[in-house]
């Protein structure tokens, strides 16, 4: 963590004193006090956003393996029904079917990959493109894109 990140945060936990017990606030709410208290951080400019981007993400990336390291040994018979006001319950993930035993299946799929595989060659090619009919295939657009931040540590 960065120091300027540290002590931004350090002095938000002073001035927030016991309004940081987030365990104890809903779902709803923990997602309100966080985009407040990113909106806050925003509006008052002390500290570089990225510095603090990237020390939320190495939290978030502790805590939710801690998590998942929690979830995968806790045991039902030895678990309350609610903690601290929240309602703890187990049930079995569902189940798929298996289409990749259907071979009717399976050759559709191949034939999916194979036209994707052909409208990518068209969209590269100059010349025009045309498949095992005598078709040419067209130039499909794109959909998505936009901007994505990647952090990597």
């Amino acid at each position: 963590m960065g120091a300027s990140s540290r002590e931004f945060l350090m002095m938000r936990m002073e001035e927030e004193s016991g309004d940081l017990y987030i365990p104890a606030l809903p779902k709803k709410e923990i997602k309100e006090k966080a985009e407040k208290d990113a909106k806050v951080l925003i509006e008052e400019n002390k500290v570089y956003l990225d510095d603090v981007l990237v020390d939320a993400t190495r939290v978030n990336e502790y805590l939710s393996t801690f998590i998942k390291t929690l979830r995968s040994e806790i045991v039902e018979s030895e678990t309350k029904d609610k903690v601290k006001g929240v309602e703890i319950s187990f049930k079995n993930a569902p189940t798929r079917l298996n289409y990749k035993e259907d071979t009717t299946w399976q050759e559709l799929k191949e034939k999916l990959t194979e036209r994707e595989s052909l409208l990518k060659h068209a969209e590269k090619s100059k010349e025009p493109v045309y498949d095992s009919d005598g078709a040419e295939v067209p130039r499909v657009s794109r959909s998505g894109g936009g901007q994505v931040i990647n952090l990597k540590y």
